[in-house]
Formats: C-alpha cells, sequence, structure tokens
C-alpha cells in the first residue's frame, strides 16, 4: 500500500524530526558535562579567592612564591627604640644601624600539615606529643610546635630554605613601621597576635588574625620562632623572637630575643623559614 502526504504534511514532518534531533544533541551536551564545575574569574584588580577558613585536610599548600614575601635590601635600625617599645633595655638591646641584605620571609608560620609531608617522605622526625603539641590534634593548619632547633632547621633546608636571622625576623616584624608589635600598637594588640590575654592557652590555627603592614601573619604571638642566630652569651642556645600564646604582651615585643636551649620542644615554640638572597 503507498502512503501519500501532502507537502504540508511532508515539511510538518521534517520540522519534527529536526526538532527531536537537537533534543537529542542537547541530552547529549548535557550528560557530557554534568558534574563539571565552572568558576568565573575573579574580576579584574580584585584580591584572588582564598579558602582559609574551610577544613582542607592537607592544610595550607606547601610554601611557594606567593607564600614567601620580599624584604628589599636596606640599611635600617634594630634593637630597643625607646620612643616606641614600652619594655625598653637599651643595655640589653641597644639600638644598632646594620645593612640587611635582600630576602623573602614566609608569610606564616609552618605548619602541622606542611612538617606532615616532610614526616611522611622520611625527611623529618616527628615533633613531640606531650600535652599542648599540635601534632596529634588532627588540624593541619595549625602550627607546628614541639619542634626542637635540629628539627626546625631540617625542614626548612628540605625546602631549600633556611631559618632567618635575629636580625631578618626583626626587620620583617617592623615592616618600616615605627611599632611595639609585628602590626600593632599595644590598644590593637589583640587584633594581630594570640597573646596570654588573649589565646585560651593554645596556639591557633596560622593566619587567623590580621596581618602585619608588610603581609605576615602571627609574627607577634601564637607561636615564638626559631631563628639561626645563637646567643652570644651562651653558644648552646639559640634566639627566638615573637612570643606566644602563653607569653604576656611585653614578650610579645618586637625588640624582645628570647634566648633557648636548641632541644627545647614545648607546645610554645614553632618556625617560619625564609630564603637568602644570592
Amino acid at each position: 500500500m503507498t502512503v501519500e502526504f501532502s507537502e504540508r504534511q511532508a515539511l510538518l514532518i521534517i520540522t519534527l524530526c529536526s526538532a527531536i534531533g537537537g533534543l537529542l544533541l542537547l541530552g547529549i551536551f548535557l550528560i557530557a558535562t554534568a558534574g563539571e564545575r565552572v568558576e568565573e574569574p575573579p574580576a579584574e584588580g580584585s584580591a584572588p579567592r582564598t579558602d582559609r577558613g574551610s577544613a582542607d585536610v592537607d592544610g595550607p599548600r606547601p610554601l611557594a612564591g606567593q607564600d614567601l614575601i620580599d624584604v628589599p635590601s636596606q640599611t635600617t635600625s634594630l634593637g630597643c627604640w625607646e620612643e616606641v617599645d614600652e619594655v625598653c633595655l637599651p643595655e640589653r638591646w641597644p639600638m644598632r644601624r646594620i645593612p640587611i641584605q635582600a630576602f623573602a620571609l614566609a608569610a606564616r608560620e609552618t605548619t602541622v600539615g606542611e612538617f606532615r609531608r616532610c614526616v611522611d617522605a622520611g625527611d623529618c622526625l616527628p615533633p613531640a606529643t606531650h600535652e599542648g603539641c599540635t601534632w596529634e590534634l588532627g588540624d593541619p593548619r595549625l602550627p607546628v610546635n614541639c619542634v626542637d632547633w635540629d628539627g626546625a632547621n631540617r625542614y626548612c633546608l628540605t625546602q631549600g630554605l633556611d631559618l632567618p636571622t635575629e636580625d631578618q625576623w626583626e626587620v620583617a616584624a617592623r615592616s618600616g613601621r615605627p611599632l611595639p608589635y609585628a602590626g600593632a600598637d599595644a590598644a590593637r594588640l589583640d587584633r594581630f597576635a594570640w597573646s596570654l590575654e588573649a589565646a585560651d592557652g593554645r596556639a591557633h590555627r596560622v593566619a587567623d588574625l590580621t596581618s602585619s603592614a608588610g603581609g605576615f601573619y602571627d609574627l607577634s604571638g601564637n607561636v615564638a620562632e626559631w631563628t639561626r642566630s645563637r646567643d652570644p652569651d651562651d653558644p648552646r642556645r639559640w634566639i627566638t623572637r615573637g612570643g606566644s600564646f602563653d607569653s604576656p604582651p611585653r614578650e610579645l615585643l618586637v625588640s624582645w630575643p628570647e634566648p633557648r636551649d636548641g632541644s627545647t620542644r614545648e607546645p610554645d615554640l614553632g618556625f617560619r623559614c625564609v630564603r637568602n638572597s644570592g
């Protein structure tokens, strides 16, 4: 039997077939792109997105160029600034003017997550785990503490970096500003530093407070930091800087050095690394 269609019916059939074909192609495209996440780039001139508050199991990314802040070569004054520092012992920390070669200091303290990668790789030994140590608390964004001087120095070397000298630390903490603390005066200290008066007796996640003018976090407070400068009165001890969550405000002063035995592995002590020029 022969079925005959009018011209109008034929056009209708062709139109329907085209529509069905288009729907099939659309369905194939949707299936192929399902699950993809499309993220628009930030607007020009805006700050890049960060996820500092997320529960990232790996913690912050390893030290990279954007985590090291460049400090230019300069001749600067270091030591006790009598007109600025609330506690000033010029006979112990005399003001001196010295040249500093360019360097780049980590914006934040080394974290548990970063140090764990070094341990897992077999390049570092685990920190101590007594009360107050952050190693077994399950938060990779906490500063790693309870690491002795050798452990801190070894970690930095595995990253192609060093521990900073106390002069480098102080230059970064001052950032050219006449302030007693890294980024703050006494009235605003709690916005910039975890100290005995605000920290609830424990270390806190790095970079949770406001950064200094130089872009550094927690140079004053949270955990005191090892340097590679020896105590001139006892070469068995190394200078630490910055004070900690367990320190009164005077020990958070930029000019306050605290010698510690190199074998110390305490909850109030951590570190950050530096890249030297040349």
